[in-house]
């Protein structure tokens, strides 16, 4: 009589364990992942997430919870080129742009370049980003991040590249998310490659001094 009543027992125990797998199943099969991580790719059409997190701040120390600020819009920035640097058909300098806004924004990626005769009428030109990934920016007033430049002088003794040149008068920059341009007077002479730039992402700073 004993081993009937241990056998109902163990029979017992075991549909019990084989149920309670059962469900535990049905949780891990339910729950989502993510194999491919964020995936996100850094350009100037790209800005921080709502959820905060720590941000570079460009104008004094670090910020957190950038979510809660207004990106930078063209109407809060002011833009300028650094110096002149390179030789032997390569030039390079800096675009600043400097939040003259009186409140704190947020900025991320890869400003736009072109170039534009004196009267505004755009050029052949083209820019291609370098580098990265962008680090998140909160520009305080009267704040600056930098996004470095470069481009190809034309060569005295290569025919072809003087006549792919082109002689600005000033460079169109458009800071990321945005649509309008701000205009920056060219003294730096010819570009060549029909005007093609390779555009680092934007920095804290104003670039090397």
């Amino acid at each position: 009589m004993r081993t009937p009543m241990k056998s109902r027992t163990t029979a017992l125990a075991l549909a019990g364990l084989a149920l309670g797998a059962s469900l535990t199943g049905c949780k891990v099969s339910g729950t989502r992942t993510n194999p491919g991580g964020s995936g996100a790719t850094p350009g100037a059409g790209a800005a921080p997430g709502d959820g905060g997190g720590a941000a570079q701040g460009a104008g004094g120390g670090r910020g957190t919870g950038t979510g809660a600020l207004a990106r930078c819009r063209t109407e809060d920035l002011s833009a300028r080129l650094g110096r002149l640097d390179g030789a032997a058909g390569a030039r390079s300098s800096a675009i600043v742009l400097t939040n003259t806004s009186g409140r704190a924004c947020r900025i991320y990626g890869y400003p736009g370049v072109g170039i534009a005769v004196a009267d505004g009428s755009a050029l052949p030109s083209s820019d291609q980003r370098v580098g990265g990934p962008p680090p998140h920016l909160v520009l305080k007033p009267s704040g600056s991040a930098y996004a470095e430049i470069d481009w190809a002088a034309p060569g005295g003794a290569d025919p072809q590249s003087q006549s792919e040149a082109a002689l600005p008068g000033l460079l169109t920059v458009i800071p990321p998310d945005e649509t309008r341009a701000l205009r920056v007077p060219w003294s730096f002479g010819q570009v060549a490659e029909q005007g093609n730039f390779r555009v680092s992402p934007l920095e804290p700073g104003t670039g090397p001094a």
